[in-house]
């Protein structure tokens, strides 16, 4: 069962988290591994800190900024081990991951990519909680691995892992030529739909990575202004190819109507409704999203200074309500 790994830790402005994200390797209870920590321009000293960790298995390597799918990629072409495991520079693991990964190769051979299920840490001055984010529990037990039957049907629902608690075969990664370096949003889930295209991805529905929320500079904190995303040449792409089955092409096709649902939302948000009005205007043809196609509808006609204010009415009623229970719940607006 002895594989190497090479852990990649794309670093840019976490120096308050970075120890805690190696130490997290070091303890690992598969030996086996190499460190590299791709530092992305960071203007706040956590290279310094990374070079102060002394142990043979580290490399630290400097690029001037050029985002994080650049300094993913620089960590692929530098790596000597066979799997590739990504983790961000503000997340952890358990110390069984790389050996449940392991485990996971030698059972399924051959597989696109490995991943087990996360956990996700939220914390604020209210509360601090453990929150299982894969909610898999209609599709598998607890505990359960193998290969995911179909990943669009279940990601059109909630994707499985993230980009901290997944390894892949570094032929893999170079075959699908690393992950995009011009996307600003997504980049991580557009890998996983390439390799779900293509490969077969075996997966532990057990959590053995923890995704952090505090840092201030994570991906999923920034605001999206793009007409659409940008994954979703690929997605239409993979519609037109005729080994798909009718079951295949409609899951696609949904987990694509999804995405473009969280556009419109997000688009809304930022008051500019009329972008949002025609992207919804492509999310037709689909029984499970019939619903909420028709809610982003209404709101994507209204003006943007209506949407606005029913936003922010609903944020502050939120507020309200969370603080008296003295719990906070993170939602889409």
């Amino acid at each position: 069962m002895s594989e190497q790994f090479t852990v990649v830790i794309p670093l840019y402005n976490k120096a308050p988290y970075i120890q805690r994200t190696i130490n997290s390797v070091l303890n690992q209870t598969y030996k086996d591994y190499e460190i590299i920590v791709v530092d992305d321009g960071s203007t706040d000293g956590g290279g310094l800190l990374v070079e102060a960790i002394r142990d043979p298995r580290m490399r630290l390597i400097c690029q001037n900024n050029a985002g994080v799918s650049a300094a993913r990629n620089r960590g692929i072409k530098e790596a000597k081990g066979e799997l590739i495991a990504f983790l961000d520079a503000d997340d952890e693991w358990l110390p069984e991951f790389l050996e449940q990964i392991a485990q996971l190769k030698a059972d399924f051979p051959g597989c696109g990519a490995y991943a087990t299920s996360y956990q996700s840490y939220v914390q604020d001055k209210r509360s601090i909680d453990y929150i299982n984010r894969t909610k898999l529990d209609k599709f598998y037990s607890k505990g359960w691995r193998g290969i995911l039957n179909d990943y669009f049907k279940i990601a059109r629902q909630i994707i499985p892992f993230n980009s901290s608690s997944v390894c892949l075969p570094r032929k893999v990664l170079c075959d699908l030529g690393g992950f995009n370096a011009e996307a600003h949003f997504g980049e991580d889930l557009d890998m996983w739909l390439r390799v779900a295209l293509k490969f077969q991805i075996a997966y532990l529905y057990e959590s053995y990575a923890i995704y952090h929320t505090e840092a201030e500079n994570r991906a999923c904190k920034i605001n999206i202004h793009e007409d659409d995303i940008f994954f979703a040449n690929t997605l239409e792409n993979a519609l037109k190819e005729n080994s798909l089955s009718e079951v295949q092409r409609k899951n696609i096709y949904e987990y694509l109507v999804k995405s473009r649902l969280f556009v419109v939302s997000q688009l809304i948000n930022n008051g500019d409704n009329q972008k949002a009005y025609s992207i919804v205007n492509l999310c037709q043809g689909t029984k499970s999203f019939f619903w909420n196609r028709l809610w982003w509808l209404f709101w994507s006609c209204l003006p943007a200074w209506c949407s606005l204010a029913a936003i922010r009415a609903k944020r502050l009623v939120n507020r309200k309500i969370f603080t008296f229970r003295g719990s906070n719940v993170y939602h889409l607006p």
